[in-house]
């Protein structure tokens, strides 16, 4: 099994700058604490995350 740490290196992080377009997925309050949403836009799926211990928002494509 592969370890995490050696997972998150096949990603990496963009700036709103470099991704295209943006739309509105939904409002802040709408995600819970620590927790996360799916959003469907078109047909695409993408889920949302709020951390908020750690002050980090996550989204990915399913």
């Amino acid at each position: 099994m592969e370890e995490l740490t050696t997972t998150n290196n096949h990603f990496q992080n963009v700036s709103p700058k470099v991704g295209g377009t943006w739309f509105l997925a939904c409002k802040v309050e709408d995600v819970p604490t620590n927790g996360g949403v799916c959003v469907k836009y078109n047909d695409q799926q993408i889920a949302l995350f709020h951390f908020t211990r750690r002050g980090e928002w996550y989204a990915t494509q399913n």
